[in-house]
């Protein structure tokens, strides 16, 4: 097939020489038509224009069909070559087809698997972006649940120092002179350590929310974090914490009998005066009532509005008695309360402090 492509190719350089040759003889011929018709449609006599348009026109028209008969046979005369060039053009496209990537088979088949492919890593792109998302989340909330338990715990252990030195405070402070012996034996052989037993009961608290983590995993974290937990170190300081109170109560409880024994003293004397004030005016109301009684009519009337006077003086002075003993024995309980209280916001700001 190539062998004969190349002997009807030879002719083909002489069959395009002739076409070029036509070519632009007709286009030399075309060239002088139109200056014609522009020379005709410029005469100015009507019977000139007309009789030059109508022999252009014609002119036009036969080389128009001279052209269409030469087009023809210069068609013709390559279509050998052309025909040829086009079965060998279809030869050469053909075997570019069985390797084209968008055309073959085997191109197109390859081209799917790589689609194919470069959907999976998308796919697994996406997979992998989201688990490093939940990852970092977890790993954020992991941080949160962990801070949140170690911060519950502490908050209650904390909390439970605070309310059992607040209650043997509140103890001491309830201490009288009755049971003064008794109580002061009690604080002094009070235990400072603390009863394991009450741990787990004591650190429960409530659950934190979460979000990418699962209930197992949750509690997997609190069991982590309670053995993490440095529990020993709280004993160690509810035990110190604890004998300091103990021993600062010690102390103060000479201070305490005291203040119990001048409460004591204040009452018992304002009590003593109440009665030794009411036997007074007892007997002076036996005196008074002994006149009465031995008085003629004139006197009694007398004696009977002086002794209605005596006793009103006698009530309010009894009265005026009695206020003053409940002033010295509030001014005494107040001065107590202060102290309690004063202790009572000590022992409140140790707790914030600590638990912040």
């Amino acid at each position: 097939m190539i062998d004969k492509s190349l002997e009807v190719f030879k002719g083909g350089s002489a069959i395009l020489v002739s076409h070029k040759s036509r070519a632009e003889k007709a286009l030399k011929v075309a060239g002088s038509i139109l200056d014609q018709w522009n020379m005709a449609y410029s005469y100015s006599d009507p019977e000139q224009r007309k009789s030059a348009l109508a022999i252009v026109d014609k002119r036009s028209n036969d080389f128009l069909a001279n052209c269409g008969v030469a087009k023809t046979e210069m068609e013709e005369s390559r279509k050998a070559i052309t025909q040829l060039m086009d079965v060998i053009k279809k030869m050469f496209t053909e075997e570019e087809s069985r390797i084209d990537p968008k055309k073959s088979e085997q191109g197109v088949k390859i081209q799917t698997n790589r689609n194919k492919y470069a959907a999976e890593l998308i796919e697994q792109k996406k997979r992998d972006d989201q688990a490093a998302e939940l990852k970092a989340a977890k790993g954020k909330e992991s941080a949160e649940i962990r801070a949140y338990i170690k911060n519950a715990i502490t908050q209650n252990l904390l909390s439970f120092l605070a309310d059992k030195k607040q209650a043997i405070t509140n103890s001491f402070n309830a201490i009288h002179l009755e049971n003064f012996v008794l109580k002061s034996e009690g604080l002094k052989n009070m235990s400072c350590v603390f009863q394991p037993d009450k741990l787990e009961e004591l650190i429960k608290y409530k659950d934190p929310a979460i979000y990418v983590h699962t209930q197992a995993e949750l509690n997997s974290i609190k069991s982590d974090e309670r053995e993490q937990y440095n529990f020993n170190s709280f004993f160690k300081e509810y035990n110190r914490q604890l004998t300091e109170l103990k021993q600062s109560l010690i102390d103060k409880l000479p201070s305490k009998q005291e203040e119990l024994l001048e409460q004591k003293r204040i009452a018992d004397e304002a009590e003593a005066a109440r009665i030794a004030e009411v036997k007074r005016q007892q007997e002076a109301e036996r005196i008074r009532q002994e006149q009465i009684a031995k008085a003629n009519k004139a006197q009694k009337e007398k004696l009977e509005k002086e002794a209605a006077i005596a006793r009103e003086q006698e009530a309010l002075r009894l009265k005026e008695m009695q206020e003053a003993a409940a002033k010295r024995e509030a001014e005494a309980a107040a001065a107590q309360l202060q102290r309690e209280q004063q202790e009572g916001l000590r022992l409140q700001q140790e707790a914030e402090a600590a638990k912040k």
